[in-house]
């Protein structure tokens, strides 16, 4: 969990800076911050790292290997890299597959999804994570066809499915 007194930027919904918050006063249902949600992957795999953490707007549902909010003169990429070193202690590069204003469940946010792929497995924060799994993309449709996943991590796997498909497309084109 990042610490409560760091001060968070609070934006409106085209990105624009408004003010900046104490972590522990950020009201997720009225403002808008920035969002680096982390997927992580098995090397050659189609398995994917979820989690299911204490501190989450949505109790009880598997969200994405790690995500965090970001900080005051902090860059997203930064927030991601500090989330994935925080809550499963990896230092691992981290690719951004992009960066946009969600509406979910009436919680606004600007969310970066980025992607880590890695044979290591994570040693998880037991502080910070309930329980955590490696899933496959079918598990994880299973997941959240039956409404237990979050928001966040449903938007992030959505994003990365649409990455990779113009990803594969880009390829063939490729001379």
């Amino acid at each position: 969990m990042q610490d409560p007194s760091a001060s968070i930027y609070v934006y409106n919904k085209e990105g624009g800076i408004i003010g900046a918050k104490r972590r522990d006063a950020v009201i997720m249902h009225t403002d808008i911050v920035k969002i680096a949600n982390i997927l992580l992957f098995k090397v050659n795999s189609a398995q994917t790292f979820i989690t299911n953490p204490y501190d989450s707007l949505w109790s009880d549902k598997w969200e994405g290997a790690a995500i965090g909010m970001k900080r005051e003169n902090e860059m997203l990429y930064t927030t991601a890299s500090y989330a994935l070193m925080r809550e499963l202690d990896m230092e691992e590069t981290l690719d951004i597959v992009n960066i946009q204003y969600h509406v979910l469940d009436n919680v606004k946010f600007h969310m970066g999804v980025y992607i880590v792929k890695t044979n290591r497995l994570p040693t998880i924060d037991s502080r910070n994570i309930k329980e955590a799994k490696w899933a496959s993309m079918l598990e994880l449709d299973d997941l959240i066809q039956k409404n237990e996943c979050t928001p966040t991590l449903q938007a992030a796997i959505y994003t990365y499915n649409v990455w990779t498909q113009l990803d594969a497309i880009e390829s063939r084109l490729r001379p």
